[in-house]
């Protein structure tokens, strides 16, 4: 039996190797990661923010002190004197605008800033220069140093101290959930649309007619899931290879130390037992679909399952020990994602992590059987894909 199910195993394997479709997608993959998340970043390093010269005159009775050197591509000059007006000074010489700052200025703490082109640039920078000096000028008013103001503002220093042996730093332990939660996913979406699709081809090209005349349903099914999930390894093995290099260039992300995270086994039990939950899914569905054009509402909801994980990752995220977290934890369609997230952030109960691997360990076993037992009449059954009343009779053959 063993002996079978590899040669189905290395066909599967290396038929899809020398498929340059398969090829291409797995190397263009990381380039487009690269070209929509990375190119922006590198851009961006070679075309730095365009310097801006602005003039300002202070008409106030009041002492105007910037601390200019806070100022990062903006260069200010200070025009008290001259026999042009600060308009016609700042246009003449090719500066960005100016502003005047006036007596209203420090009573209303409003300024206008004249610029000679409209533009997109962020002039946060300046906003806070002279909200500093105008609030410097109120707290004169009321005979408080800035330094008291200052002394009594300062926000308390906070440290967390992790007590546990093992210590990870909060922001690594999301990066660990984050590539092995969407690992999982892209492994997911990937090999279970291949899987798929493989099935759909064997079946309209009645080459299952041939295979299964020498091997069994369930060997031919086992041989199809190992050879996908070694296709689906392969596609995460060339992301990772290429991601994490470009990550920790581009993003200064330690993508590598996520693979230290102390419960990385437990991680690659749920990775698998997930794998296995909807891979069996898709070879079921996929035997009784005769092309996607003819699939039915309920097979084409397979599509949308492996995403159910991520329409709650948001809240898990934020409350990881919440209600919500511990259903999606328990419910076996989300929970290998969102028990990885859990686990990899430090969240989650030792108790709640047996009871989802036992609820995982019966989902998985229940699909493989029932998957078994539609693939066997499934993948014989031509002219158009089963209704719901037919998968469920098949399965009470």
């Amino acid at each position: 039996m063993l002996k079978k199910i590899f040669k189905i195993t290395n066909w599967e394997v290396m038929r899809n190797l020398r498929n340059k479709q398969f090829i291409i997608g797995v190397f263009l993959t990381p380039v487009l990661i690269l070209l929509f998340g990375g190119l922006p970043t590198l851009l961006e390093r070679f075309d730095s923010p365009a310097e801006r010269t602005f003039y300002y005159q202070n008409q106030s009775q009041i002492e105007l002190n910037l601390a200019e050197e806070k100022l990062e591509n903006i260069t200010l000059n200070n025009y008290d004197n001259g026999d042009e007006d600060i308009a016609s000074r700042a246009e003449n010489t090719g500066a960005d605008g100016y502003f005047i700052i006036d007596e209203e200025f420090w009573e209303t703490g409003q300024l206008e800033l004249k610029v000679f082109s409209l533009s997109t640039a962020n002039y946060a920078g300046l906003q806070e220069l002279l909200t500093e000096a105008w609030q410097n000028h109120r707290l004169t008013e009321f005979d408080l140093s800035a330094e008291v103001v200052a002394e009594v503002s300062r926000p308390v220093g906070l440290e967390v101290i992790n007590l546990q042996e093992e210590e990870t730093d909060i922001g690594q332990r999301i990066i660990t959930a984050l590539i092995f939660g969407g690992g999982l996913f892209f492994l997911l979406i990937t090999s279970g649309s291949m899987l798929l699709q493989s099935a759909l081809i064997e079946k309209k090209e009645k080459m299952s007619e041939i295979i299964l005349s020498s091997i069994s349903a369930e060997e031919l099914m086992a041989g199809k899931i190992i050879g996908h999930f070694i296709l689906g390894m392969i596609q995460i093995g060339v992301w990772f290879g290429v991601g994490i290099p470009l990550a920790d260039y581009f993003f200064d992300l330690p993508l590598l130390e996520a693979f230290l995270n102390p419960a990385l086994p437990i991680i690659a039990v749920f990775a698998l037992l997930g794998y296995l939950v909807f891979a069996a899914l898709y070879v079921g569905i996929g035997a009784t679909m005769e092309d996607l054009e003819s699939a039915t509402n309920i097979q084409s909801m397979v599509f949308v399952l492996p995403v159910l994980p991520i329409l709650i990752i948001g809240p898990v995220f934020n409350n990881p020990g919440g209600m919500l977290a511990r259903i999606g934890t328990y419910f076996p369609l989300t929970s290998p994602i969102i028990s990885i997230v859990r686990i990899a952030i430090g969240e989650i109960a030792t108790g709640e992590i047996i009871i989802a691997l036992a609820i995982l360990v019966v989902t998985a076993a229940f699909f493989v059987l029932a998957a078994a037992k539609i693939f066997r009449v499934g993948m014989l059954m031509y002219g158009k894909s089963a209704s719901w009343q037919e998968i469920i009779r098949w399965l009470r053959y």
